[in-house]
């Protein structure tokens, strides 16, 4: 009797150690919407550029990169794609992540359009990346945006992944990031 207890005990154990890890984790894409008091930026991939990797061997992969609002996740972006996402008026640190960190710094306001674009660098294992803002007059803005899907991003952040962001915003916050900021005369 002793024992099947133990067995009822340990199976129920197991099975909620299984259910558990089964639970979906991590950070959700942010999911944002247009309204009279928010401002829209752009972020565009329009590179069709491969990753090259020798470190691991020869392999090759499509180039994505970390995309992030403050600490706020936006997903990954790919090649010839772009993502549309809705600020609150206010100081935005939009963060692009590759092999390295790229910062841009918008002053946001309602009602406003700003575009940025990210431009893969060649890495070792991975690629760099360089997120820019883009003037709206640039004659290639309408060519990306034509050329590009805009992506709806559904993979997730994990703790790691906020984690390396937040101590990124904590650079920004001592003056240890280098960080562009976004021309005032070029929002829409």
């Amino acid at each position: 009797m002793q024992r099947k207890a133990y067995f009822s005990l340990f199976f129920s154990l197991g099975l909620l150690i299984l259910m558990a890890g089964c639970k979906s984790t991590g950070i959700s894409p942010a999911t944002t919407v247009k309204t009279s008091t928010t401002a829209t930026v752009y972020i565009i991939q329009p590179s069709s550029t491969v990753n090259i990797s020798f470190a691991r061997g020869l392999t090759f992969s499509k180039v994505g990169f970390q995309l992030w609002d403050n600490d706020t996740w936006l997903g990954y972006i790919f090649s010839k794609s772009y993502i549309v996402h809705y600020v609150e008026p206010g100081t935005h640190y939009f963060m692009a992540r590759g092999a390295n960190w790229d910062i841009v710094k918008v002053e946001a306001r309602a009602g406003r359009t700003y575009y940025l674009k990210t431009t893969d660098l060649p890495g070792f294992t991975e690629p760099s990346v360089k997120l820019e803002p883009v003037d709206p007059k640039d004659p290639e803005l309408q060519t990306w945006l034509n050329n590009s899907k805009e992506f709806l991003p559904g993979d997730k952040a994990n703790e790691r992944m906020l984690f390396e962001a937040q101590k990124e915003l904590e650079e920004i916050e001592t003056g240890k990031a280098q960080v562009k900021p976004f021309p005032v005369s070029w929002a829409q």
